[in-house]
């Protein structure tokens, strides 16, 4: 069902077919629409990116010992989404995205 790739610390990739672009370490995840998640790592705000996707989604953030610090469902009608992370502590978090009964999960380092 998902495709899942990650390759770090690379500027960039171009676009050939359905390849997947990579740039500035952020990861984009092929389903039938891309989601991307940047900058990693996170300094003062998480932009997660999915232009084609149009149903309403659940974004959970937990921190390392599974407790939810944000949740709110929210719409990409202008292809992204900002969550601010200023407040937050260093460290690593999980993004969950719920849609279509389907569930994706990202870990994220916050500096």
């Amino acid at each position: 069902m998902f495709e899942h790739r990650e390759i770090l610390e690379l500027a960039s990739y171009t676009k050939d077919g359905n390849e997947t672009i990579l740039i500035n370490s952020a990861e984009i995840i092929e389903i039938d629409f891309k989601i991307k998640f940047y900058p990693i790592p996170i300094k003062d705000r998480l932009i997660i990116n999915a232009n084609n996707l149009t149903e309403k989604v659940q974004v959970k953030i937990l921190d390392y010992t599974g407790k939810i610090v944000y949740s709110e469902e929210i719409s990409f009608f202008n292809g992204k989404h900002v969550i601010e992370f200023s407040s937050y502590n260093s460290g690593i978090y999980i993004v969950e995205l719920t849609f279509n009964d389907k569930k994706l999960t990202k870990k994220v380092l916050k500096q």
